[in-house]
């Protein structure tokens, strides 16, 4: 079976909640996968926009997550280290864990993340233009 992402609280290619967005409590959305490779050795969680104004936008990223982590509440905690050992990356508004969508007035809001199995823990904890997850 293939890897897959969803949330409770929204589906895939819907709009982003107002709720997890800057016009909204701007909180982090409740995320469950299934059928993670049993090879993995830890999991990658990366939040993006790829049609931002500006380039690819990154909103958040969580790395060092243990393979057998079934979901991420909502409202995980601005900080870079989070129970469990897993940490989060610095995002393109310059902090740390997730800052949801904030589209420029007149254009759709960004759309559901999107997340990977890793074999290669210990990731950048600069998300965006700095290490690791570069701009494009």
């Amino acid at each position: 079976m293939a890897f897959t992402l969803t949330s409770p609280a929204f589906q895939a290619g819907d709009k982003v909640p107002v709720k997890y967005t800057c016009s909204g409590q701007d909180v982090s959305p409740p995320l469950e996968w299934q059928d993670v490779p049993p090879d993995a050795k830890s999991l990658v969680l990366i939040c993006l926009d790829p049609d931002a104004p500006s380039g690819v936008f990154h909103h958040w990223a969580i790395f060092d997550m243990l393979p057998d982590t079934p979901e991420l509440t909502e409202g995980i905690a601005r900080k870079e280290s989070i129970p469990g050992g897993s940490r989060q990356a610095i995002n393109d508004f310059g902090k740390s864990g997730y800052s949801g969508p904030c589209p420029p007035r007149g254009r759709a809001n960004a759309r559901s993340c999107g997340g990977a199995a890793s074999c290669a823990p210990r990731a950048s904890r600069r998300c965006g233009s700095g290490a690791g997850l570069s701009r494009r």
